[in-house]
């Protein structure tokens, strides 16, 4: 190899260093100002002053009006695919045991998933039965069942809107076996899914 070829290659090499560099320095000074807030971990909820000061090459100054970033109300619980869990202001119905009356006590729930289902329309509940541990599967599930239909038809009679309501059964699939009487209180009931999509 010659000392032109040499000279050819690095010069082709520093100017490939240079190109690459001035790419980056380009790409970073193209950053909107929210891009630029949010790569430096900046809160999303608030951002006082809604301009932005930029400099051109030539240091004049260019101000960036923008809207600030404001995050999104985002329901509270467990999102689990397309199903919301463990939302606060919903609580389970729970039953006697081989029961799937709604108690009178029980009763008071319902209005807060009307209110709930009133201030997000664009959402569905889903009441999913559940069973202690004693019983048969196909006897829990068929059990898991009517407690779900049962928290449905009293939820429609208070005014919820029937198409806004599912049921399905768990049956005692997720019961705790040989659990206290205590927990099986707990294990028997028709849980609030709240379906989001």
């Amino acid at each position: 190899m010659n000392i032109f070829s040499k000279k050819l290659i690095l010069a082709v090499a520093g100017a490939l260093l240079l190109f690459s560099t001035g790419c980056a320095t380009k790409k970073a000074s193209r950053a909107t100002p929210d891009q630029t807030l949010l790569a430096k971990g900046a809160e999303s909820e608030y951002i006082p002053d809604s301009s932005f000061t930029r400099y051109n090459s030539d240091q004049s100054v260019i101000t960036t009006q923008y809207e600030p970033l404001v995050e999104h109300n985002k329901p509270s619980g467990d999102l689990v695919g397309n199903e919301l869990r463990n939302v606060p202001e919903l609580q389970s119905i729970y039953f006697g045991f081989d029961r799937s009356a709604i108690d009178q006590k029980e009763r008071s729930k319902f209005q807060a998933i009307k209110d709930y289902l009133a201030k997000n329309p664009q959402y569905r509940v889903i009441f999913e039965g559940h069973c202690d541990w004693r019983g048969t599967a196909e006897y829990n599930m068929a059990l898991g069942s009517r407690r779900a239909s049962s928290a449905k038809k009293y939820a429609t009679t208070i005014g919820i809107d029937p198409a806004k309501v599912d049921v399905r059964s768990k049956g005692s699939t997720q019961a705790v076996e040989r659990g206290s009487e205590e927990v099986m209180a707990k294990d028997r009931r028709a849980e609030i899914v709240v379906l989001v999509k």
